[in-house]
């Protein structure tokens, strides 16, 4: 009996809090209608009270404009709640979604939506980049400027894209040359990587950079680059100057006999009509300057303020190239009189009178 009475003060008390759940349930589903149907009149009476207002404004511009009286203020307005957005659910997970998309699709996944990593995950990925990770890519172009050719043959096998480039469009041979590493140079052609990329900064090509070092390393890489099918010898940069006028500039007189020899233009001009001349007697790089004399240069080309070499090499002082200059032309009329008396003299005593 005791036991009975037990199951049956249970289930009241069971069914009293089931019907508290109802009614809440109910009271909150009401609640909602209440405030739904409250933003609707909300909307639509904005929408007659912005009609009301366009019709007092269109009056008032029609009759006279009284001023406002002093200390008269004008009621804050309510906020209204015209958006259906703030009380559906559904409604904020479809907007969430759009604009998620949107970022996803303007800059790559969102964070939220990429899978999370444990610390084991990350410090494996830290340590253990990917074949073309930009610590990888980093490690890849490092190697290139170092000429370890090792460890550009290890991050090819692994899976790396030789044909990188950075955000200045060097790859790895324009790194090689920095350096004059020619192994590297010779195993990434071997990859079919472009041998002559032009940096977007300044337009230089791998030939620029070997015309502008100074060893012999360079001056290797750069006949190896001369004998390749395609490659360009008088490619300019931005300013129009070829790899001959950066090796004049440089001093680089091996090079600069190197290029001249393989068929570069000596009388090539730069956005500032400047020469290979006009490099060399500016910067007082004798040794150019005879290799181009040699080479049989004009020596009367002038720049765009009317310069010749000459006039540069006096007005920086470097006498040694005036000196060599004026001897040289002072040779070439001497060898022109030569020519011209040994002719009068080949002339016969009948010839003027036919």
């Amino acid at each position: 009996m005791q036991r009975q009475m037990e199951f049956e003060a249970n289930r009241l008390e069971r069914s009293r809090r089931l019907s508290k759940l109802l009614k809440r349930a109910d009271d909150t589903y009401q609640l909602c209608t209440d405030r739904i149907e409250e933003a609707l009149r909300c909307e639509n009476s904005d929408e007659e009270e912005d009609d009301m207002k366009q019709e007092e404004v269109a009056s008032v511009d029609s009759e006279f404009h009284f001023a406002k009286r002093y200390g008269e203020k004008t009621p804050p307005k309510k906020k209204v709640v015209t958006s259906l957005l703030a009380m559906d659910p559904a409604e904020q997970e479809k907007y969430m979604t759009e604009r998620l998309d949107e970022h996803e699709a303007r800059w790559g996944p969102n964070v939220r939506t990429l899978p999370k990593l444990t610390r084991l995950q990350r410090a494996y990925r830290f340590f253990n980049p990917g074949p073309n990770s930009a610590v990888t890519i980093d490690r890849y172009f490092r190697a290139c400027l170092n000429g370890d050719v090792r460890k550009v043959e290890k991050y090819v096998d692994e899976g790396l894209d030789p044909t990188h480039v950075d955000g200045d469009n060097r790859n790895g041979v324009y790194y090689a040359c920095i350096e004059g590493c020619l192994d590297v140079v010779k195993y990434l052609y071997k990859c079919r990587v472009e041998i002559m990329p032009v940096m977007s900064i300044n337009g230089f090509t791998p030939l620029h950079v070997c015309a502008m070092g100074a060893g012999r390393d360079h001056r290797n890489t750069g006949a190896w680059l001369m004998s390749r099918k395609g490659v360009e010898v008088d490619m300019p940069d931005k300013e129009g100057a070829t790899p001959l006028m950066r090796a004049c500039q440089r001093g680089n007189v091996g090079f600069v006999r190197m290029l001249l020899d393989g068929g570069a233009e000596h009388g090539a001009q730069d956005t500032h009509k400047w020469t290979p001349l006009h490099y060399a007697c500016y910067h007082g790089t004798t040794k150019c300057v005879d290799a181009l004399i040699e080479e049989g240069v004009n020596l009367k080309k002038k720049d765009e303020d009317g310069n010749t070499g000459l006039d540069w090499a006096e007005r920086n002082k470097f006498y040694d190239i005036v000196e060599l200059i004026l001897d040289y032309q002072w040779y070439v009329k001497e060898q022109r009189n030569e020519e011209k008396k040994f002719l009068e003299s080949r002339k016969k005593p009948g010839d003027d009178d036919e």
